[in-house]
């Protein structure tokens, strides 16, 4: 249920589970579900949540990292608050040089499958782990398909990860451009500032 990518499919599974578990032991948890849970699934099932920008983060796992590592840096709970901050300052400043040396290792450390005439304008511009996911797409998606075999467009691609869906894809396949292009990108993924990009990379003028 929580999977499910439209309504319909929600709708569906949502009675699938209650034809599953008829008896009548199950109806207190069968209700429990509908009118504790089922009234909030616009915050937790992605027929929903997919519609809004959150890069795939659907759990609070990263929250708890944070708040554990800061555990970790204060070692003790009886700090005074001058050390805990100066710990905080320390955490984020260290985060930072390793966020940004990150960066620039992903602009000139560039993957040998990433080095494709789709990526031409791309590459080193936008996040590896983006470009990734469109060879994931291209590959799972178009290699198997044909255009009347598509699925249904629905730009929930570009709505909650800022990614380029299928259909764009193989738009730019089948055009003679034939390369995606940085503003096909949510900012996010973006490197550096496009005013600032460097030319394409010698390596793709093929």
């Amino acid at each position: 249920m929580i999977g499910a990518m439209t309504e319909d499919a929600f709708t569906a599974a949502w009675i699938a589970l209650q034809g599953a578990y008829p008896e009548r032991e199950f109806a207190v948890a069968i209700a429990y579900l509908e009118n504790e849970w089922l009234c909030h699934k616009d915050k937790f099932v992605h027929a929903w949540t997919d519609h809004h920008l959150h890069f795939g983060h659907r759990a609070t796992s990263k929250a708890e990292g944070a708040h554990a590592l800061i555990k970790r840096k204060l070692m003790v709970s009886t700090n005074d608050i001058v050390t805990v901050v100066n710990a905080l300052i320390r955490t984020l400043k260290d985060q930072h040089a390793a966020r940004k040396a990150a960066l620039e290792r992903a602009k000139v450390n560039l993957p040998i499958k990433l080095l494709i005439p789709l990526f031409k304008n791309v590459v080193g511009k936008v996040a590896p782990q983006a470009l990734h996911r469109m060879l994931d797409i291209r590959n799972k998606q178009l290699s198997t398909c044909v255009a009347t075999a598509l699925p249904p467009y629905t730009n929930t691609m570009k709505d909650f990860m800022g990614l380029p869906c299928v259909h764009v894809i193989d738009t730019y396949l089948r055009a003679n451009v034939g390369f995606l292009q940085v503003t096909d990108f949510h900012l996010q993924w973006h490197l550096q500032p496009i005013a600032t990009l460097p030319p394409l990379d010698p390596r793709l003028q093929i």
